[in-house]
């Protein structure tokens, strides 16, 4: 009654004369179609990233007589030798000799679909239920592919990096007060804290993340920024401008640029950094397009809602505060819209902080309720009603006057820098707070210049006139103060900006 095992292999369906029907189709009973009678390999096989072996090319006689299980058919379709597990990480070591950190590419070469010569062979074992040796469960792929999954990027922003000479050259002559503007984005704490934070970058030790060696790029890039064009340090193998704009641009077009790079804190970061570096570059457009995507990838972190964060840090030890880069972020973008002329994403969301005005007071800053007016003047000038326009004119002149009365009187003391040096922390400290006034005084401009231009000769004429007289007056003057002690450093762009519009 039982038929022998060479009746059953001699009444096996043979392969039908002309098909092209593959192995891998057949065996998932799915029908094997090409684009192109061209092509070798079917659409499904292509999509699963499987090889593609006809029906043709393995006939009965090689199913049968196929090797043992574990072992390599003679004519298989992949013989190319595997690499040992324990084998040791190169490391790459550029033209200029530096030692970059070495990527292991292992994890992620593990195919996550079997090849199609072991899965034929497998076909034929007959055993249901064993898992074969070279199929692999899907929770066990995990493992192998999430390590080093942006390891070509890395590669590519270690390419920008200077020779190790020009490193150590440039990293002789930079100060870290062009750095202290970013102190902000820290929570407060010791100076000792915050000194550490806004170290010097070393691009000698770059870190492999490229997240954070982008950061480490752009906060180089920010302390060339401040030099002369003239001042170029002896040994150079190129101007210190185009080594700072290599590594801004390659951090920009590479990570800060990349939306699979974005989901952590130390990426917003890094957009701010871009903000900062196109507006010290002169290119306060670009830079209000950046502050549009970091207002953008804030929200998407939940950072506009406190305690509905959504973010991840790189660094364990991060002392980023999210919320004040979160404020930041929102009176840049709406201080650049007004002097565009541009309209804001920030309207209708006011900053989320506390009662800050003592803290304020002590710090020599104005109070974050200065960003909502800057968002209450953005809104009045989309008013097309005289009447209305000047109500709200009036109630944002209340509270600017208001905002300055409860500053202290060493805040309004004229610009001093006797005694100073260009880059010292005491002339960044001096330079911060007549900034903040010329800040003040914009503002100031920008609420009473519509109402400057109109023909009528009204009371309210009157007084825009002389509000904006008085407060052009006050930036020109603290902007000249501020060419005479440093006429180079490009750190002050947005002084000119604002001395621009007033002059």
């Amino acid at each position: 009654m039982y038929s022998s095992p060479d009746e059953n292999s001699s009444k096996r369906r043979k392969v039908r004369k002309g098909t092209r029907s593959c192995w891998e189709c057949r065996r998932r009973k799915v029908k094997c179609t090409f684009e192109s009678p061209q092509d070798v390999i079917c659409i499904t096989c292509h999509r699963r990233g499987a090889k593609c072996a006809s029906q043709r090319d393995f006939d009965d006689t090689n199913l049968s007589s196929r090797p043992a299980e574990g072992k390599e058919p003679p004519d298989s379709l992949d013989n190319t030798p595997t690499k040992s597990p324990g084998a040791s990480r190169p490391v790459i070591r550029d033209a200029s000799g530096i030692c970059t950190p070495s990527i292991s590419l292992s994890e992620s070469s593990t195919p996550a679909f079997p090849q199609h010569a072991g899965s034929v062979h497998s076909i034929g074992n007959g055993r249901q239920g064993e898992w074969p040796k070279q199929l692999r469960k899907v929770s066990e792929l995990q493992s192998t592919t999430s390590p080093n999954t942006h390891e070509s990027i890395t590669r590519e922003l270690l390419r920008a990096l200077p020779s190790e000479n020009d490193i150590k050259i440039l990293t002789g002559k930079i100060t870290k007060a062009p750095l202290l503007c970013h102190q902000s984005f820290y929570k407060e704490s010791s100076q000792e804290v915050l000194d550490e934070q806004c170290s010097l970058p070393n691009l000698l030790y770059p870190e492999e993340h490229p997240v954070l060696l982008a950061s480490q790029m752009l906060l180089f890039s920010l302390a060339i920024q401040s030099w002369s064009p003239n001042d170029v340090p002896s040994g150079l193998s190129k101007h210190p401008h185009v080594i700072m704009e290599e590594l801004a641009e390659s951090a920009i077009k590479l990570v800060t640029t990349n939306d699979a790079l974005l989901g952590t804190l130390e990426s917003l970061e890094n957009i701010m950094f871009e903000g900062m570096y196109h507006v010290d570059r002169g290119n306060i457009r670009r830079s209000w397009v950046t502050l549009r995507r970091a207002v953008t990838v804030a929200q998407l972190l939940g950072i506009h809602l406190p305690g509905h964060h959504r973010f991840k840090l790189l660094k364990t030890k991060s002392n980023l505060d999210p919320q004040a880069i979160w404020d930041c972020t929102v009176w840049m973008e709406r201080l650049l819209s007004l002097l565009l002329g541009l309209p804001s994403c920030t309207l209708g969301m006011e900053s989320a902080h506390q009662d800050t005005t003592s803290a304020s007071t002590k710090s020599l800053e104005f109070p974050p309720t200065l960003t909502d007016l800057i968002a209450k003047v953005l809104e009045r000038n989309q008013v097309n009603t005289l009447e209305k326009s000047v109500e709200l004119t009036r109630g944002i002149n209340k509270e600017l006057i208001r905002i300055a009365e409860i500053m202290p009187l060493r805040f309004w003391r004229p610009p001093a820098y006797d005694g100073m040096k260009a880059n010292s922390q005491e002339a960044f400290a001096e330079t911060k707070r007549i900034l903040e006034h010329m800040r003040y005084y914009t503002l100031l401009n920008q609420l009473h210049l519509p109402h400057m231009l109109c023909p009528n000769t009204s009371f309210e004429s009157t007084c825009s006139k002389i509000a904006c007289v008085n407060a052009s007056r006050e930036i020109l003057i603290r902007q000249i103060a501020i060419r005479n002690f440093n006429p180079i450093s490009a750190c002050l762009r947005m002084g000119d900006f604002m001395a621009l519009i007033a002059a």
